[in-house]
């Protein structure tokens, strides 16, 4: 039954019929409060048709030819959204057009350019057609004209007239989109070396040396359980003298270790170096005091060493080392960067076109997918990523072979020291009958491929022989900064008086900026969207084990998948990093049974869905003759939200977990199963790291009944292997997890809570420190014209040198507030650049971070805690303030009294209103926007304080440079000089044949531009200048020509032949008697016949 008219929208009945579908009441009430209340975003379940039908109507709604209607997409769902629309919205009578125009910092910007996107956006509104774009490229386009303002005006304010195109924006997946961590940068300024580059390098390199090394000591602090994962210290395969693979797990052990951790690293340090650079540090008088300001971050350095022994006992290199290493262990980079996963949060990206090859790691957007345009803004962390990944990645032939060439061009004593150290470390580990590495780099033949073959296999992942690529190729070139910045945010994005959103999900919804606020339509059966998706998870309890015994991760996954007969897995915990789709689909081709007829995952060369059969024929999904239903579906990590497959009715997924995941995106990843509750099933598949911190978050909790489940059967053989695998375990390994009780899909719940818990602590800074910038340059372009430029801090003694002051988060805010109003000078009553109903109050937390750390350590204040063995239950504002029975079930986590709970906040305290305008509660002025960013830090930042210094920088950032500017620039050439070509010249070969002597060539001449001096030819003055290869053809038969080069020796009978020299032709001269032509014939047949 339609609840929507049909005569005031036609054009959705024709989409209905199009479509084959039928709009639902609930899709009804969704798209008509979008459509009543400008600002808003809401939230409905997935699989419910947000971007297959709600986005479709409200865009065919608004597209009427006098609005631009701009649909904004993620990046990596931008293609599959423009295909899905062409087929509904122009593939019929609709005849909608669809309109994209990517944008970056490489495209010319001058009047044509702008004026042919103004004209192509003036037709699609006149048209009623629909521009899609993706973030980055709308925050581009806005940075291009503030980087255009002092250089080309004319340029900036086409661009700017472009940027200000009036919009209706539909957001789908707005809780992506507007993520309080996007930020798009423009560097711009004077190119120059990072300062203190060698000892930020060595500081990095002598580090993680020595942090391999402490895993590798059993009983050290960093073997603990639950501080480190995936040390393979004691793996068979691992090459002596490589990394050890560490990386240390986030939590309560973590927490508790970080400060034994630092100091035994530094104790290390001092006592033993591992690098020649820090050999001053043993034996130091200071020493002591050395390793104690490497750690501590209360005082500044000359406090802590001495300001007469900081000044005179140590040189100014040996300030700068000793200042990088207090940043990587005091400042939390050193740990903030081992948490991170390779391939999965960071990486090198390889195979990339042109500039944007860069050898530096990348942010990584999901699981084997870098980021096309961005980097790390913060120097040492990019670093630190760069240097974590050739440890773990290795180098290839041809990087080994230039760090060869650059170890030869060392002295002959440095050379031989060196590659002892190589050959050290490395033990010259060969198997039976390989041939070992040559025991002297006089050996070395970097020409020799067999030899560079043997040379790969040892020093492929030798720590010393990648530093040495590192500082000598790939530092120097690839580091290089800029002194200012251009910034945009998610606060950019959201600067629209009509903007609407809609996604999946809404726990980060306080954390969106003021321009838009949390609505959903008050109707009962969308009120409890959170908890129908969590009781639909409750109701599939079964959470497998990855067993240990299974080789590498990805093939355990895929293995546990085939064998349990799983008809999708969704790599929500990005465990396939590392594998090609395609690789790991005919990898698992052979264990699935005969009801499967293929694999079906997404490439990425073609970007599209692919169907793999078992004849290893790959085809198109659209195209391919198996259904995804008769196949097993791979989601990896990327395609987790907003892919859309028709599994089978009765479909059973596995969903992998990993480190860290949100509530949000394992609610997303399950979506992926449209039909779940309704015939589908789900298991989960966790490692054993995150099964251990599942255990540690539900420490407290009060056990409780299992759930009946509906779907018993399909999961029995699921439980019995599980119970097989900890049959086969080791006994100690046995009587531990006897004693606890088995992972059900409540323990799952309860973690990624407490996880999103942290993650909505740990963003409060972040959507501060952004909100109060994008305050900041509104007021600046409002009362200087211009943008606001960011200086950089780049110096360590700027970065390093202070102290670190505790300071709650309120007082941060407040404190950044007063330093941007005095540096704009703003009187706090300037009024905003907003259209009255532009800004919307909603319950945004927030703190300032620009005086933050760059890792973003937060500490609680001491709270009281509940008393042990009980927990207090979830209540419904936790479940995002939708009430479900199901919901008020789940156990919370002790750790959740820590510090600010932000929807208990929410439900219990409301902040003091400022004055504000009557129209839908938005600021006026700078002072009430500022204010109220700052009061809801201090609601959510509640328990948290920051010890910072007023110079913070984001860790990672999307940054954008030009590309003449990523090329390594070479130093200028000598150019050769430009001259004209001289016209071809038609010889009268019959003339020439028939002279005999110079004298008859004279009448050709003046049409070869010659003349006739004294019986000889010579070139006029004016063709003298020209270069000699130009003046006279190469290919035309020059007869005779004064030469320019010294006289040749003579030779009897020459005389009058043609002499070639340098693409030339000289005759020899003579003065000699001309001899007869009859004689000169008979000459000429006595050669040929010799």
């Amino acid at each position: 039954m339609r609840t929507w008219d049909v005569d005031a929208h036609p054009k959705w009945l024709a989409m209905e019929a199009e479509g084959r579908f039928q709009i639902r009441p609930s899709q009804h009430l969704i798209a008509k409060h979008l459509l009543n209340n400008p600002g808003a975003v809401t939230q409905l379940n997935m699989g419910e048709g947000k971007t297959r039908v709600i986005l479709p109507m409200l865009s065919i709604a608004w597209a009427d030819g006098g609005n631009m209607v701009r649909l904004n997409f993620l990046a990596q769902l931008l293609d599959e959204a423009h295909s899905h629309l062409h087929s509904l919205l122009t593939d019929s009578v609709l005849n909608v057009r669809l309109f994209r125009q990517p944008f970056h910092r490489d495209v010319a910007v001058n009047a044509v350019n702008i004026a042919a996107m103004r004209t192509s956006l003036a037709y699609c509104q006149s048209v009623g057609g629909l521009l899609l774009v993706a973030p980055e490229h709308r925050l581009s386009l806005q940075l291009k004209r503030d980087e255009l303002w002092g250089t080309d005006p004319v340029a900036c304010a086409a661009s700017d007239d472009l940027v200000s195109v009036p919009c209706i924006d539909i957001m789908d997946e707005n809780d992506v989109l507007l993520h309080h961590r996007f930020q798009l940068v423009y560097s711009c300024g004077t190119q120059e070396p990072l300062p203190s580059l060698q000892a930020r390098a060595t500081a990095v390199q002598a580090l993680l040396i020595t942090a391999s090394a402490l895993a590798d000591q059993p009983g050290s602090v960093l073997t603990k359980p639950g501080v480190s994962a995936w040390v393979d210290a004691v793996d068979p395969m691992r090459q002596p003298g490589s990394f050890c693979s560490l990386r240390v797990i986030p939590g309560n052990a973590l927490e508790g270790a970080a400060g034994p951790i630092c100091s035994a690293l530094a104790q290390a340090l001092v006592d033993h170096p591992p690098l020649y650079e820090l050999r001053w540090l043993h034996g130091h008088p200071l020493k002591e005091r050395l390793a104690a300001c490497m750690v501590d971050l209360s005082r500044s350095v000359e406090a802590l060493v001495g300001a007469v022994d900081w000044a005179d006992g140590l040189a100014e290199g040996q300030q700068e080392m000793l200042l990088a290493l207090r940043g990587l262990l005091a400042g939390g980079q050193l740990l903030h960067c081992l948490q991170k996963r390779h391939r999965v949060e960071y990486g090198i990206r390889r195979h990339a076109p042109g500039p944007l090859c860069k050898r530096l790691a990348v942010p990584f957007r999901a699981a084997d997918m870098p980021s096309e345009r961005a980097e790390f803004a913060q120097p040492d962390v990019a670093l630190l990523l760069t240097t974590l990944s050739y440890y773990q990645d290795g180098l290839s032939v041809e990087e080994l072979r230039q760090a060869f060439e650059q170890l030869k061009r060392m002295g002959v004593n440095a050379q031989h020291d060196v590659y002892r150290q190589w050959l050290q470390a490395s033990g010259r580990h060969t198997n039976p009958g390989q041939v070992p590495a040559p025991d002297s780099i006089r050996k070395v033949d970097t020409s020799n491929a067999a030899q560079m073959a043997t040379l790969h296999r040892c020093f492929s992942h030798n720590m010393l022989a990648i530093n040495c690529w590192l500082n000598a190729c790939v530092f120097p070139a690839e580091t290089k900064q800029f002194p200012q910045r251009l910034s945009c945010s998610a606060w950019h994005l959201a600067d629209n008086p009509r903007i609407i959103g809609f996604s999946g999900t809404s726990d980060n919804h306080r954390l969106l900026p003021l321009q838009v606020h949390q609505s959903d339509p008050n109707v009962p059966a969308l009120r409890a969207t959170d908890g129908h998706m969590m009781a639909l998870l409750l109701s599939n309890p079964t959470c497998l084990r990855l067993p240990e015994d299974l080789g590498p991760t990805w093939q355990g996954a895929l293995a546990m998948a085939a064998t349990n007969n799983m008809d999708a897995l969704i790599d929500c915990g990005a465990l396939l990093a590392g594998v090609c789709s395609r690789v790991a689909a005919e990898w698992v081709m052979p264990m699935l049974n005969a009801h499967f007829k293929g694999v079906c995952f997404f490439d990425p060369s073609s970007k599209q869905w692919v169907i793999l059969d078992r004849c290893q024929r790959c085809m198109p999904r659209h195209s391919s003759p198996i259904p995804e239903s008769q196949a097993l579906v791979l989601f990896d990590d990327a395609r987790c939200r907003g892919a859309d497959l028709q599994l089978g009715k009765n479909a059973v997924g596995m969903l992998t977990l990993g480190p860290g995941i949100c509530k949000d995106k394992l609610m997303q990843a399950a979506g992926r199963l449209r039909l779940l509750g309704r015939g589908q099933g789900l298991c989960f598949l966790a490692t054993h790291e995150v099964a251990r911190a599942m255990y540690s978050t539900s420490t407290r909790m009060q056990p409780a009944p299992e759930t009946p489940h509906p779907q018993e059967p399909l999961f029995k053989q699921h439980v019995q292997l599980q119970q097989l695998h900890h049959h086969e375990q080791q006994p100690h390994e046995q009587l531990q997890q006897s004693q606890q009780p088995p992972l059900t899909s409540r323990h799952v719940l309860a973690w990624v809570m407490e996880n999103s818990r942290v993650a909505m602590e740990q963003g409060v800074l972040d959507w501060a420190r952004k909100g109060l910038h994008f305050a900041a340059s509104k007021a600046h372009r409002t009362r200087h014209g211009g943008p606001l430029v960011q200086e950089e801090v780049l110096e360590l003694k700027h970065l390093w040198g202070g102290e670190r002051i505790d300071r709650s988060v309120a007082e941060h805010a407040k404190l950044i507030a007063q330093r941007q109003a005095l540096g704009l000078g703003l009187d706090h009553q300037s009024p905003l650049p907003f259209p009255p109903n532009q800004l919307h109050e909603q319950s945004p937390g927030c703190a300032h971070r620009a005086e933050a750390e760059a890792t973003g350590r937060l500490r609680h204040q001491p709270q009281p805690h509940p008393p042990s063995g009980h927990l207090p239950q979830l209540s419904p504002c936790v479940v995002q303030g939708r009430g479900c029975e199901t919901a008020e079930a789940l156990p919370e986590s002790a750790s959740t009294h820590r510090g600010a709970v932000v929807a208990t906040c929410l439900q219990h305290h409301q902040p003091q209103q400022k004055p504000q305008c009557t129209v839908h509660g938005c600021y006026r002025t700078t002072e009430e926007l500022v204010d109220g960013i700052c009061e809801r830090s201090a609601l959510y930042g509640q328990g948290l304080r920051v010890a910072s210094s007023p110079h913070g920088q984001d860790d990672e950032c999307e940054k954008q440079l030009e590309q003449e500017e990523e090329v390594q620039q070479q130093p200028p050439q000598e150019q050769p000089p430009k001259v004209q070509p001289c016209n071809e010249v038609d010889w009268d070969y019959a003339a020439v044949f028939q002279a005999r002597s110079v004298v008859d060539l004279a009448p050709l001449l003046p049409a070869l531009g010659l003349v006739m001096s004294s019986g000889q030819v010579e070139q006029p003055q004016r063709q003298a200048e020209q270069p000699r290869h130009l003046a006279a053809r190469v290919d035309s038969p020059c007869l005779v020509g004064q030469p320019q080069h010294p006289a040749q020796p003579q030779h009897p009978g020459t005389t009058g032949q043609t002499v070639q020299s340098q693409n030339e032709c000289y005759p020899k001269q003579s003065h000699r008697k001309e001899v007869p032509h009859e004689q000169q014939q008979q000459q000429q047949q006595q050669q040929e016949q010799q």
